[in-house]
């Protein structure tokens, strides 16, 4: 999906807690720690359809909306190689009570990595 529109991808981070949720896929939430993941920059020409995919895939249905999966916000997020600092729209897990209870919460912050470390019987 990313990978057709992408001008670039890097490592970046954000204040949150990270969790493995039973499903089978993350659930971000803000507050204490970092969180990891890839911020993808696209042609601004490509960005309204591109949210909208998004929105389609992370459950997304509008602001407020009791159906949602996930709410987008924009967060600042710094880049780890260059320690800038970047506005990027990011998916929070909109049941946090539920994340919190039936998730298992990475400390690491980093999806991918927990996902490696677990496949190896870490």
């Amino acid at each position: 999906m990313l990978a057709d529109v992408a001008r670039e991808i890097v490592t970046a981070e954000t204040p949150g807690q990270l969790y493995a949720l039973p499903e089978g896929y993350p659930a971000f939430l803000r507050g204490t720690g970092v969180v990891v993941g890839d911020l993808v920059s696209v042609r601004s020409s490509r960005v309204a359809a591109l949210l909208r995919e998004l929105d389609r895939f992370e459950g997304y249905f509008g602001p407020g909306l009791s159906a949602n999966i996930y709410t987008r916000e924009t967060l600042p997020v710094t880049v780890r190689e260059t320690g800038a600092t970047r506005e990027a729209h990011v998916y929070i897990y909109a049941n946090a009570a539920r994340a919190r209870t039936l998730g298992r919460r990475l400390d690491t912050g980093d999806w991918v990595g927990s996902r490696g470390a677990a496949a190896a019987g870490s």
